[in-house]
């Protein structure tokens, strides 16, 4: 399915934000959780609101992930033609591949209301998410990251999972899944190594705010995921 909820950017920076499932530990208060990459789905369906601060100004894009299995966590497959909130989703890599769509902001309100015309294994359904999408989290620690040790804080949001992401912008990152009501993690020095230093221009603070449901749908289990990324540019890493 998918690893990480809002990294969409890169096949999912929503995906640092949902394909990226496996998280790890981190204090801050709140325990270790991987909500997302369920076992026996047979799709997983993602919407969220991805916001980015310039330090200038505040941009937002609307983000829809889904894919479906033809048999529980079996390869993917069709669907028809997915939409979300009245927004077609289009095929990653043609048939068979998973579902994305990217869509100008902002989230208007109202939960994310998917409509799936079914196609060979995957019958037709409609779906409203009961849960809405948190908000935003922002960052709130200091903009200058010590590779020897940093405590990444933001702003409290009641959410089911918080993630704490940090990029150097050159495809070198860090990360942690925690539950609410963390609002800070703490990123080791081995951690950090990886990320190089300078480039404030592309690198960023990310905090990440999940909410998720399962329901069963014509007798198979299916993931709804929604959740807003926020991501903070012009850091400095030392």
């Amino acid at each position: 399915m998918i690893k990480n909820i809002f990294t969409a950017i890169c096949i999912m920076a929503f995906l640092a934000s949902c394909k990226k499932s496996s998280t790890s530990g981190g204090g801050g208060g709140g325990t270790t959780t991987t909500p997302i990459n369920k076992p026996g789905l047979y799709g997983t369906l993602i919407a969220g609101e991805s916001l980015v601060d310039s330090s200038t100004s505040t941009s937002s894009t609307l983000q829809f992930y889904a894919a479906f299995n033809k048999y529980a966590d079996s390869v993917t497959t069709d669907a028809g033609n997915v939409s979300c909130n009245g927004f077609t989703l289009s095929q990653l890599f043609g048939s068979g591949t998973p579902y994305l769509s990217f869509v100008t902001g902002p989230w208007v309100g109202g939960n994310a209301a998917w409509t799936v015309p079914g196609s060979g294994t995957v019958s037709a359904f409609n779906y409203t998410c009961t849960r809405s999408l948190p908000s935003a989290s922002l960052p709130t620690s200091s903009l200058t990251v010590n590779r020897t040790g940093y405590t990444f804080t933001c702003s409290s949001v009641v959410c089911d999972s918080i993630k704490f992401y940090i990029s150097d912008g050159n495809s070198n990152e860090t990360e942690h899944t925690l539950k609410y009501p963390a609002t800070s993690c703490t990123f080791t020095a081995s951690e950090l190594s990886s990320l190089l230093s300078g480039n404030p221009s592309k690198a960023f603070l990310r905090v990440c705010t999940y909410n998720y449901e399962s329901a069963t749908i014509n007798g198979k289990a299916y993931q709804f995921i929604v959740g807003r990324a926020y991501d903070k540019y012009k850091i400095t890493i030392n």
